[in-house]
């Protein structure tokens, strides 16, 4: 009985792990694809509201 149980909590791990990967993996795809796109995380070397405009206008 207690091996079955084991048994069946290692199962029910490895699929809760896997799932949660999965999201991981498109959560983390999706932002490279948002960074990619907008070049957003140059912005924090922005030093003025002109450049600011620049970089966002320009890029």
């Amino acid at each position: 009985m207690r091996d079955s149980l084991s048994n069946e909590v290692l199962r029910y791990e490895t699929r809760h792990s896997k799932f949660v990967s999965a999201i991981t993996r498109s959560i983390a795809s999706y932002f490279n694809w948002v960074y990619e796109k907008t070049q957003i995380q140059n912005t924090g070397k922005v030093r003025s509201f002109q450049g600011l405009i620049v970089h966002a206008f320009v890029n």
